[in-house]
């Protein structure tokens, strides 16, 4: 054999190993879907998004509604809403890999799909695009419908618990302690130091958000005991739709696990409700959870183990509306 083949062979083989390397490191660097978002009660689906059916008569997503707006660690109520039913949702992010099935359970007559999206507590960059498209019986897919989204700055911290909704209006997000202490928009730092850092719609000042944030910081106070989460319609702000909204809590970035309640918690304020410019105490209690530990300091939340109690169905509502201050 000669020197000359014995050199060529050699950078041959380094070269197939060096493209093989580089196509590792392209593969573990690829930005997933996941890094964004994911989507209550739908499968992850890894791979390409799937690509437009052609031909007569395709489905088609006409709209979508949801805020252009998320945070981090937060949600996004989206309606979905289709030419013809459809038997599945896909829910993607422009320039990733994977994407979100949700199956429809009621294909055969529905032609509107509400969606919860639950954001990253770590997005890559500040803005980014959701990719939706749907799925008819014959398994044609529509053309994709992008709806771009911003990304509002909030405290993740240890204890995140965050409100998102789908209406111009004014709806509050209430966080009760293990003391009593109620965080609110008219107590925005707590003794502990949890803090509402995120107030939208204001009075109904529009300032088409819709999320509210409720954080605790590496510096401030996660005490052991059981928190109450409350959701109140402060002011309809004229609107007369239904309002959907999204609650999700999370300790330590991770959604907290819970036994008889999902987390994220999804509800809604029927059309045509009236606010009731409720202060302390008021609003709708959807979700409460206990955290305990074996060790506990004002720096950090060490062992905690999360219970879920059972939903107060009742609404309180303030029998005297006081004007507010934000």
């Amino acid at each position: 054999m000669s020197k000359n083949f014995k050199i060529f062979g050699a950078l041959a083989v380094a070269s197939v190993i060096l493209l093989g390397l580089g196509s590792c490191k392209k593969d573990k660097d690829e930005t997933s879907v996941k890094d964004f978002l994911s989507v209550d009660g739908a499968t992850f689906v890894s791979g390409s998004f799937p690509a437009a059916s052609t031909g007569d008569n395709m489905p088609e997503v006409t709209d979508v509604t949801g805020n252009s707006s998320v945070i981090e660690g937060g949600s996004n109520p989206i309606a979905v809403y289709a030419s013809v039913p459809a038997t599945k949702v896909l829910v993607g992010v422009e320039g990733t890999s994977g994407y979100f099935e949700y199956l429809s359970a009621t294909k055969s007559t529905s032609i509107v799909y509400t969606l919860s999206l639950v954001l990253s507590t770590s997005i890559p960059g500040e803005e980014f695009v959701i990719i939706i498209a749907i799925v008819d019986d014959y398994g044609n897919v529509s053309a994709i419908y992008e709806l771009p989204v911003s990304i509002v700055e909030v405290g993740t911290g240890q204890l995140q618990v965050s409100l998102s909704w789908d209406q111009p209006n004014d709806v509050d997000l209430h966080l009760v302690e293990p003391d009593g202490e109620e965080i609110y928009y008219s107590n925005l730092v707590s003794t502990n130091g949890g803090e509402l850092d995120l107030d939208s719609n204001p009075g109904c000042e529009i300032d088409g958000i819709q999320n509210e944030n409720i954080t605790y910081s590496d510096e401030s106070t996660v005490e052991a005991g059981t928190y109450t989460v409350r959701i109140d319609l402060y002011d309809e702000c004229y609107v007369t739709a239904q309002t959907n909204y999204i609650v999700t809590a999370r300790l330590d970035g991770q959604l907290i696990a819970q036994q008889s309640l999902t987390n994220p918690y999804n509800g809604y304020f029927p059309a045509n409700s009236t606010g009731d410019w409720g202060g302390s105490g008021s609003g709708v209690q959807v979700m409460q959870f206990t955290l305990s530990g074996n060790q506990m300091k004002s720096t950090g939340a060490l062992t905690f183990r999360a219970i879920r109690f059972p939903v107060a169905k009742e609404r309180t509502v303030n029998s005297v509306k006081a004007s507010r201050m934000k």
